[in-house]
Parts: C-alpha cells; sequence; structure tokens
C-alpha cells in the first residue's frame, strides 16, 4: 500500500524486506528519503494503514507518521 500527499510533494508506501520485514519508506519533496523498520510484535496491517493515510497530509509529513505510529503503539527503527 501506498498513498501520496495532496500536493504531490510526500510519498509513503509499507514494502516488505528480502527477509520478509515490513518497512515504510518515506519519500519527501527535498529528495529526503527515510526508512523505518516495523518490529514484527506490532504489524497489524490495518493499523499501519491508518497510521500512513493519517499522516500524510500532515503538516510535516514524517513528524506526523512517527507521532501516528507512537498512538497506535506500532514500534519502529530508523535505517541509516
Amino acid at each position: 500500500m501506498y498513498f501520496h500527499s495532496l500536493d504531490g510533494q510526500h510519498f509513503l508506501g509499507l514494502r516488505t524486506s528480502l527477509i520478509g520485514q515490513k518497512e515504510v519508506v518515506y519519500n519527501g519533496n527535498d529528495s529526503q528519503r527515510v526508512v523505518l523498520k516495523i518490529a514484527e510484535s506490532s504489524s497489524a496491517k490495518a493499523n499501519i494503514n491508518a497510521a500512513l493515510r493519517s499522516a500524510v497530509n500532515g503538516r510535516n509529513v514524517l513528524a506526523s507518521l512517527r507521532a501516528e505510529f507512537s498512538a497506535r503503539n506500532i514500534v519502529v527503527t530508523e535505517t541509516v
């Protein structure tokens, strides 16, 4: 699943890595790319979907995404 902001400047997508771990990819308008790995214990797809849908049109998409994950007790780690 993936979402674009209404202005087309931000992208959030859910993918599965080669080892089967769920990851959220954020691409911003300034070529910023962030990949967040989702902990297995908090991987309810409907819950993740709701967080992505809510965050994609926030003023600061990445901050909104982290707040949505925190509110839904979805544990993530950022990759480097």
